[in-house]
């Protein structure tokens, strides 16, 4: 084992790390912040570990298909509990393998992602999933980018499993953007209550201009300020 405490580089992409197909020595990176994994072969033969990362980027090749990669493979090269920022940029990951993977860092803070595919999963069983619920009543997250199209039943989901959210970030549907708007901006509800500031994407110019003349014209969002630029709808408070 060897222990490199002196390098300046801050993130790294495991696929540097490794040259051939395994690697001889156990090298511990000490000053590591960010870890970005490429794909799920590279996770699991990297023995390379990064004590003081808080950072984790799940590359767009990464398929995570097993709980067993993040019980044996992810927590050889990084300490899940002290991560603050997960972003999954793979669209390859299962719903539930997100929602265990999240139950092993229970401190992240700010968690970006592809993809939800729950259209084989009842609504029901997810809200009544014991991990999924643990998961919402003790994950601290506030800061969430979502960057699939958005129906409302997924912000549904999203606003159960992360109560705590402060910003969100997502693209949303032209059919469905009167029911996320409005779920979105009643602060009274307990857990919409945290946001104060949102981000809407959509392909349709049209529907946010006048969604952005809407919300300002209404007295009952009017603690809500709005800007709209480059296709992006902005709102804050």
């Amino acid at each position: 084992m060897s222990s490199i405490g002196f390098l300046r580089r801050k993130d790294y992409k495991l696929c540097h790390l490794l040259n051939d197909d395994t690697c001889s020595t156990k090298t511990i990176y000490e000053r590591v912040d960010h870890v970005q994994i490429p794909d799920e072969k590279i996770m699991n033969k990297c023995i390379c570990y990064f004590p003081q990362a808080t950072k984790l980027t799940l590359e767009d090749g990464c398929a995570i298909t097993t709980c067993e990669s993040i019980t044996t493979s992810l927590i050889r090269i990084i300490p899940l509990k002290q991560l603050k920022t997960l972003i999954i940029k793979s669209g390859y990951i299962s719903f539930m393998i997100m929602i265990k993977l999240l139950s092993f860092a229970p401190n992240i803070q700010t968690f970006a992602f592809e993809t939800m595919s729950i259209s084989l999963i009842d609504k029901k069983d997810i809200e009544q999933n014991h991990i999924v619920q643990s998961v919402a009543n003790t994950n601290i997250i506030t800061n969430v980018t979502f960057n699939e199209k958005c129906t409302l039943e997924k912000v549904e989901l999203l606003v159960m499993l992360f109560p705590r959210m402060e910003h969100l970030r997502i693209h949303i549907l032209l059919y469905d953007t009167t029911s996320i708007f409005r779920l979105l901006l009643d602060t009274n509800t307990k857990n919409t209550s945290h946001l104060v500031s949102l981000c809407f994407q959509s392909d349709v110019i049209p529907s946010f201009e006048h969604w952005n003349q809407r919300i300002n014209s209404e007295s009952i969002h009017c603690r809500w300020k709005t800007i709209y630029t480059n296709n992006n709808l902005y709102l804050w408070r």
